[in-house]
């Protein structure tokens, strides 16, 4: 079997984020590795950082590479499209970033050009590899949490803003993304309003509401015009409530023993006391989880995907129910 070492991966685009993949390829072992963009200074960039990459001043030089083991494509989501087809005809397993494309026709035609193909296409929806999103997931199935009432999910800063896509699609389908992983199910509601403030059709903040089985209430806020940057994600069940606080790096996940509920009674009394609801607090417990770069589980999942030639979790299916969502989105103003 082919080892990690051996593997020889092409990474397209060298912008910010191609930057922490490479950094994060060569953090797993990966010695061989490609790289291509269409900005010259990008390239001299990534080479002054990482000596021993190998530069490509061609995309055909590496589609015709009959070595490459995989490809990740991590250039702006518009182009990803004609990028990607091109390596599909040429029998290349890939790793996309998120979003794969900006419409679900075009997901679905990588689709079905990856299945004639017989190869697989990956999507880059970190979260659903991140510690502490699997530690979520995994107390919501034992049913720790109780009956899920709400999950409250908000993203924002100040930028990084994009001219291609809305702030739902680079931000939020994120949000999206780990809402059906936690939930492990579709949305059967999906209400939103979005708001273009700097450029028309490009909603700087939006506010997304998906109503799931058993009545589970979803609200995602996407917002890169925020003063101050928001990782969060509150969950309120009927035994207990969870939050996630990503930046705050001692204690990102704290569960809370409280919750509400009104008194079982037979007849309530016409007075103030007896008809409100009972608050019930406990303790805080804080969770001591390892922690892992999501970014390096979810490399070192498509580079095991590559080795033993097996569907990634987050494959071009799981892609297409998140544009499918996006794409049912119509904003009100």
């Amino acid at each position: 079997m082919k080892k990690v070492n051996n593997l020889k991966i092409a990474v397209i685009g060298c912008g910010y984020w191609g930057t922490v993949i490479v950094l994060t390829l060569f953090k797993l072992g990966i010695k061989n590795i490609i790289v291509f963009d269409n900005y010259k200074e990008n390239l001299k960039t990534i080479k002054k950082r990482f000596s021993k990459v190998f530069i490509k001043e061609s995309l055909k030089d590496i589609i015709n590479d009959k070595d490459i083991s995989g490809v990740v494509i991590c250039t702006p989501a518009s182009t990803h499209f004609k990028i990607a087809k091109k390596f599909i005809e040429k029998g290349i397993n890939l790793f996309i970033e998120k979003p794969v494309c900006l419409n679900p026709l075009e997901v679905q035609k990588l689709q079905k050009l990856s299945s004639k193909k017989k190869i697989f296409i990956m999507s880059g929806y970190v979260y659903n590899y991140n510690v502490y999103i699997n530690y979520i997931k995994n107390i919501i199935k034992k049913k720790e949490l109780g009956k899920i009432r709400y999950i409250s999910i908000e993203r924002s800063n100040l930028g990084p803003i994009r001219n291609d896509a809305s702030s739902i699609w680079d931000l939020g389908s994120h949000d999206i993304s780990s809402s059906l992983y936690i939930l492990e199910s579709l949305p059967i509601k999906i209400e939103a309003n979005g708001y273009d403030f700097l450029k028309k059709d490009i909603y700087d903040i939006s506010f997304l509401r998906l109503i799931f089985p058993n009545n589970v209430l979803v609200n995602i806020q996407s917002n890169w015009l925020n003063p101050e940057k928001v990782r969060k994600l509150i969950i309120v069940g009927s035994k207990k409530m969870l939050l996630f606080d990503e930046l705050n790096k001692k204690s990102p996940i704290k569960i809370y023993n409280k919750y509400a509920e009104y008194p079982k009674l037979k007849t309530f009394k016409n007075d103030f006391f007896s008809t409100k609801a009972n608050i019930y607090k406990g303790k805080t417990i804080t969770p001591v989880i390892k922690y892992r770069p999501s970014m390096e589980l979810e490399l070192e999942h498509f580079c095991q995907c590559l080795i033993k030639n097996k569907k990634p979790n987050t494959d071009i299916n799981y892609a297409l129910k998140v544009s499918k969502i996006i794409e049912r989105i119509k904003y009100l103003k």
